[in-house]
């Protein structure tokens, strides 16, 4: 019973390699537009069976993954840089800096200038 329970846990901690690569792409593409099936095809997998894993693996779907990572890079260009609000809208991966900072209240309760200004406090 012990060691099964150590598998699973190791089996948990272990990130599935298409899915690490499939984040890492994510990573260093943040300001380009992300689709699912450009992801699957760089990892060289389906759309549906990269759909599928990312949330077995993630808890999350593939697009919330891509919005979070964005928000949270926009988050530490606003705290570490002097870099406007459109340019952090377009580093990030947004066209439409209406559509960004209403995303961006709605997760963190603050517009990006707000959140600046709290960070800067």
């Amino acid at each position: 019973m012990e060691c099964t329970a150590a598998i699973s846990n190791i089996r948990k901690t272990d990130t599935n390699p298409i899915i690490k690569k499939v984040c890492d792409y994510v990573e260093q593409n943040l300001a380009q537009d992300i689709s699912l099936e450009m992801a699957a095809d760089f990892a060289g997998v389906s759309s549906f069976y990269l759909s599928k894993l990312f949330k077995e693996e993630k808890g999350e779907t593939f697009i919330n993954f891509i919005s979070d990572r964005r928000l949270e890079k926009s988050c530490q260009l606003l705290t570490e840089t002097d870099l406007s609000i459109k340019e952090i809208t377009a580093d990030v991966g947004y066209n439409d800096q209406n559509y960004y900072s209403r995303i961006f209240k709605t997760k963190y309760g603050l517009s990006p200038k707000e959140y600046r200004k709290e960070k800067q406090k």
